[in-house]
């Protein structure tokens, strides 16, 4: 199909859903798409050859199903596939583990036409919270959403254009050449061009929510930490001399990369080094130092959504997915700058 006009229907939003062996979940998805206030012109799934009945069931939804012939490999080459067919002036992208909040794509939509973005995306809580990796992700999430992104936001420059849920002007996306497939987060890599090519704003909007399937068991979360430790640091080694020239943006880009090895650093080799020299009890004030510091802002975030117990409750989880994530940001940074290694195949954590 051509891509030379966008239609001005009732409708400025085609919505793609990229899905390999994506069954069990995307009957919720696009339930969640079909039930917006803004409802998409239409809903297109990227079905990259699964092996299950994913095209089956979202024909069912009534999706247009896009099969690809052979393994595109990457949700970036799977969104890349179906932008030619995209007709209107916005184009979303969603995961298909992924429920949409009813208001979602029209509070974005309104963002978007508002402050003239190019791209926009929502505020992220995980669809479940029943293990300790996605009740650890839980706070994660509220610790990042309502401190980091907020101030992100307020200069001009979220560190990210979260993958799971965005929307992006259709032909500014496409005289960028689509959705980058250099590296394994094609988001923070798509941020990132846009920053330094300077050619639009990018948006957070609170208001608007996306719940995603986490990780609930460690061999899906070592598969999902590590796509995203080697996708950051592979980002930097791309654009960093790029992001120096970029006034405040390159504050918040350096400070995540600095905090993220400083804290793996921490928590890894001088916690045990401190318990071994020094006892226990200048553990115990780190420790209870470091749970004010997450617990307060994850505990703003939480009430939002009237939900600031747990968040209290969930503490704990997330100290135990923080080492987790330590290794692998360590081991991505030894592989990516020391070794000069790449990632190898994309793997999708649930």
């Amino acid at each position: 199909m051509g891509t030379d006009t966008l239609t001005d229907g009732p409708s400025e939003v085609t919505v793609l859903v990229p899905a390999r062996d994506e069954a069990d979940f995307i009957g919720q998805t696009l339930e969640s798409i079909q039930a917006q206030t803004y409802p998409p012109a239409e809903t297109i799934v990227i079905d990259d050859c699964s092996t299950d009945k994913t095209a089956e069931i979202a024909e069912i939804y009534g999706a247009t199903v896009l099969r690809s012939t052979k393994r595109l490999g990457s949700k970036a080459a799977s969104q890349n596939y179906a932008l030619p067919s995209v007709r209107t002036k916005y184009v979303g992208a969603v995961d298909a583990d992924t429920v949409l909040d009813k208001h979602a794509i029209e509070l974005m939509i309104d963002a978007l036409k508002q402050s003239k973005g190019m791209g926009a995306s929502s505020w992220v809580l995980p669809k479940h919270a029943s293990s300790v990796w996605e009740r650890g992700r839980f706070v994660e999430y509220m610790f990042a959403f309502a401190w980091y992104k907020q101030i992100q936001n307020l200069y001009g420059y979220p560190l990210i254009c979260s993958g799971c849920l965005n929307i992006y002007e259709t032909e500014k996306l496409r005289a960028m050449g689509g959705y980058p497939n250099a590296t394994v987060t094609e988001d923070l890599d798509l941020t990132w061009r846009i920053y330094e090519d300077g050619i639009g704003r990018i948006l957070f909007v609170p208001e608007a929510l996306c719940f995603p399937s986490e990780p609930n068991n460690l061999a899906t979360v070592r598969k999902q930490l590590k796509r995203w430790s080697f996708g950051f640091q592979l980002n930097m080694k791309a654009h960093w001399r790029n992001i120096l020239r970029i006034p405040r943006f390159r504050l918040f880009a350096f400070t995540a990369w600095i905090e993220g090895t400083i804290a793996a650093l921490y928590y890894l080799i001088a916690v045990p080094l401190i318990y071994l020299f020094l006892g226990w009890v200048p553990i115990a004030m780190l420790v209870i130092t470091d749970w004010i510091i997450m617990a307060i802002p994850a505990m703003i975030g939480a009430h939002r959504f009237g939900i600031t117990r747990k968040a209290l409750e969930y503490l704990p989880s997330y100290y135990i997915l923080r080492m987790v994530n330590s290794f692998y940001f360590l081991y991505a940074f030894f592989a990516v700058w020391v070794f000069n290694r790449k990632f190898g195949t994309y793997e999708k954590g649930h």
